[in-house]
Formats: structure tokens, C-alpha cells, sequence
């Protein structure tokens, strides 16, 4: 993360080109245990957001497929993000996802981490939206990640997902998703 942010002045002072930065700045962004390494930072999102506008796309998404897979977007394409009642600005988050089933998993997770002293555990939720592919930062394969530009999703709906145990939801959720048994993935422990 203290790389990064040090590349990060480096690129505001045009010490580094935008390939490097974005090199960078994506490996930061897929890194981290329970969400992106960046996010430990709690930066503005105007600052997030100049750092994508500052970074080479072709070079953000330099694993695997993503740059091709990211090519092949539709102009326009559905996206989920799972999120819970508790949660504040739900709808401006970067992270979505194609994959309807890791976003009901996020929604869980989230709804884990989120406790309302008043009412206890939070709600899991399903965000459902359109957004056009040139609001599209960047994808990352994993997660089937789509990056958006916040504030750009429109014909959002909400879903409450079933109450119950998070543990048992999210292991058979993310068995059903990747064919890997692992009890209690994503919750304390994981």
C-alpha cells in the first residue's frame, strides 16, 4: 500500500508514465484479504477515481484475460453488487460484479460485517443495475469483478436476500461457484 501511494505521487508529478502507474495501482487494487489493499487507505473517492483516470486501462487489467475479456463488454451490461441495509452510500461503490452469485455472497459477507447496535445483525441485499461499458473502470476475472465509475449505474433495484445462517449460505455459495469446499469462507475464521 505504501508503494503504491508513494507511485501515486510520482505519477501526479509525471515522474512515472501511466503503463508503470497502472501496473501499480492494479496489483494494489487486487491485493488484500477481505477487500482491496487500497481501501485500507480510506482515500476520498474523487482521489480513487483520478488515480484510474491516471492509469493506462490495457495496463490495470494485466492478468490473465481481463484486458480481452474487458474488450468483449457489451455496450451495455447488467451488473450486481451485494451490499446490506446498514451500509451507507450502497450505490456509489466501484465493485460489482457479472456474477450474480458473487454478489449475493458479498451481500452476505457485508451483512456479517455490518452490525446496527439498535437492531442487530444487518440485511443482506442485492443491488441490480445497467451501466454503460464507458463507465466501465477496469474487470478482474476473479469475482468476475466490474469496476464502475460511482454514480453511473442507472435502473438500480434492490433485493432482500433470506435471512439465516450466513456461515452455511456463503460455504454453499462459494462451493456452487467455484467447486471448492471451504466451511465458513469469508466470515471470522476465513
Amino acid at each position: 500500500l505504501k508503494f503504491c501511494l508513494y507511485c501515486w505521487q510520482l505519477r501526479q508529478q509525471n515522474e512515472i508514465k501511466a503503463d508503470a502507474w497502472a501496473i501499480v495501482f492494479g496489483a494494489t487494487w487486487q491485493s488484500g484479504e477481505r477487500e482491496s489493499l487500497l481501501f485500507m487507505a480510506r482515500l476520498e473517492q474523487a482521489t480513487v477515481l483520478a488515480m484510474f483516470d491516471a492509469a493506462n486501462p490495457r495496463f490495470f487489467m494485466f492478468l490473465g484475460d481481463d484486458w480481452s475479456r474487458y474488450n468483449a463488454l457489451p455496450e451495455m451490461l447488467t451488473v450486481w453488487r451485494g451490499v446490506c441495509d446498514t451500509m451507507e452510500r450502497r450505490s456509489e461503490g466501484f465493485s460489482w460484479s457479472r456474477d450474480r452469485r458473487w454478489a449475493t455472497w458479498f451481500a452476505y459477507r457485508n451483512a456479517s460485517n455490518h452490525v446496527d447496535y439498535d437492531k442487530g445483525r444487518s440485511a443482506p441485499q442485492l443491488l441490480s443495475a445497467i451501466v454503460d461499458k464507458k463507465d466501465v473502470l477496469g474487470i478482474v476475472a476473479q469475482e468476475d469483478e466490474v469496476i464502475v465509475r460511482p454514480g453511473s449505474v442507472r435502473e438500480m433495484s434492490t433485493e432482500q436476500l433470506p435471512d439465516g445462517n450466513f456461515d452455511r449460505i456463503m460455504t454453499e455459495l462459494f462451493r456452487d461457484i467455484t467447486g471448492i469446499v471451504r466451511p465458513g469462507y469469508g466470515l471470522a475464521g476465513a
